[in-house]
């Protein structure tokens, strides 16, 4: 059995409600936002 991959050259994908959920996209938003934190980031 092949692993999932999530992060992608486009971003992190992944079926919505399975690992792909608010508190996971939340955790990488922020762990995102710790890494530019003198720079404005977009998340969408």
């Amino acid at each position: 059995m092949k692993a999932a991959r999530l992060f992608g050259t486009n971003g992190i994908r992944a079926v919505a409600g399975t690992i792909l959920n608010a508190d996971f996209a939340y955790r990488i938003g922020s762990s995102v936002a710790s890494l530019f934190e003198d720079r404005r980031i977009l998340v969408g």
